[in-house]
């Protein structure tokens, strides 16, 4: 019979496989200059066995694309300010 603890420990290592296996696999495309159009922090909850509030910081850019960024690197940004910005063959874009 095989152990619960098992068959969970499993199912986190396919999870943690699939999110690696995404980002090695991930390309970028093309990067290119852009200005900040807006600010935007988004909250939302993430479920760990209880749920757990989060902030997720974005900025607006003058193309209409939200760029994830982290909160140190988003407090010291501002609208108007010329950033660089990566397009990944996923669809994601990252700040440059």
């Amino acid at each position: 019979m095989i152990n619960t603890s098992f068959v969970v420990a499993g199912a986190i290592l396919l999870i943690l496989v699939v999110f690696v296996a995404k980002r090695v696999l991930v390309k970028p495309i093309r990067s290119f200059s852009t200005r900040i159009v807006d600010k935007s922090p988004e909250r939302t909850v993430t479920y760990a066995g209880v749920f757990v509030p989060i902030t997720l910081y974005y900025v607006v850019v003058d193309e209409g694309f939200k760029v994830k960024v982290r909160e140190p690197i988003y407090r010291l940004l501002n609208p108007g300010d010329e950033i660089t910005v990566f397009e990944y063959s996923d669809g994601s874009y990252r700040l440059g």
